[in-house]
């Protein structure tokens, strides 16, 4: 488990792309800089909340319920295969996401690592 661990947050560490990963609740589990600065945020002020807290109010809470359909039956899901998701800034800056999914499993526990492009 430590080993993976670590690969992971070498993964998160040197990734080009903002990356997130979050809970099988929806919870923010970790994120790298580049996510940290696209929004920001720092990474303390995210763990634990939400991953709706990075998108814009109005589409929060279809969001939880397509996080859940998403969460019941995991695949890995590619950017040009989703829709763009309207992300808002700590500061209050629209942003529309492209995003990647990947189902991430430690330990029998489901985690997803989420790749957040924006265009």
């Amino acid at each position: 488990r430590r080993r993976i661990e670590q690969h992971l947050r070498v993964l998160l560490r040197e990734s080009p792309e903002p990356l997130i990963v979050i809970d099988c609740h929806g919870a923010i589990e970790r994120t790298n800089e580049r996510l940290d600065t696209l929004f920001g945020y720092a990474e303390s002020e995210l763990v634990g909340e939400p991953f709706e807290r990075l998108l814009d109010e109005h589409v929060r809470e279809e969001h939880r319920a397509r996080l859940r359909r998403y969460l019941a039956e995991p695949t890995v899901r590619s950017m040009h295969a989703q829709p763009r998701l309207p992300g808002m800034t700590k500061d209050g800056k629209a942003l529309t996401l492209a995003v990647s999914l990947s189902p991430l499993w430690l330990d029998d526990r489901l985690s997803v690592i989420a790749a957040m492009r924006p265009e």
